[in-house]
């Protein structure tokens, strides 16, 4: 069984196409509400995990920001070693002294999904308060982790109009790093997702990937 963890929408960063229920930094511009679940479920949640975990294959931590929030931590101590732990992360916090990421990276069974379909200034952009070098740096951490520990990584690419002229940038990244790529469509805004674009727009894109 996979159980699918997402606390609140606590998040450091205010990418141009999230919305307030996904980032708390929107719903504070937005005025909405931080959006977290009720104590009961951080218990029953906890509970779960104590009597169920022989059933368990993969616990994934989605947020908000996951590493932002202290209740992955408290989950991971008591989360049997041998359950994978499926992270999908910004990766744009500094980890120095970060108590989640501090935890997982004392474990086996870790599978590392970075949120990442720009580089440098154009990634700075779409992911308004992070910072290209504390991603990068952070990265080459977790490819001591994949050396070391067996961790896995991907880069988990959002693609949208946004990353569309400069994805040939971020493969050629990836491959430079040796970390795969999964791609996924934005589906909203509407106005940012590819497949409400002609064809022609997406076909020199694809082209230009090929070519690297």
């Amino acid at each position: 069984a996979i159980l699918d963890v997402r606390w609140s929408n606590a998040c450091n960063l205010m990418c141009v196409y999230c919305n307030p229920f996904d980032s708390s930094l929107w719903a504070k511009k937005e005025k909405f509400p931080l959006l977290t679940k009720r104590k009961d479920y951080y218990t029953n949640i906890i509970e779960y995990l104590r009597n169920n975990s022989q059933n368990l294959k993969t616990v994934s931590l989605i947020g908000g920001e996951p590493l932002l929030i202290p209740q992955c931590g408290e989950l991971l101590s008591i989360l049997p070693e041998d359950i994978e732990v499926h992270v999908i992360t910004n990766l744009s916090l500094d980890l120095t002294n970060n108590p989640v990421y501090n935890i997982l990276s004392k474990r086996q069974h870790v599978r590392w999904s970075v949120s990442l379909e720009n580089v440098n200034q154009q990634f700075e952009y779409v992911r308004r308060g992070a910072s290209w070098n504390q991603l990068t740096h952070n990265l080459d951490l977790l490819l001591e982790l994949e050396k070391n520990m067996g961790h896995g990584i991907d880069i988990h690419a959002v693609l949208n109009i946004l990353s569309l002229f400069n994805f040939e940038k971020i493969v050629e990244f990836s491959l430079a790093k040796r970390i795969k790529i999964i791609c996924q469509f934005l589906e909203d805004p509407k106005e940012l997702d590819l497949r409400n674009f002609p064809k022609d727009i997406v076909k020199q894109v694809q082209e230009k990937v090929l070519n690297i």
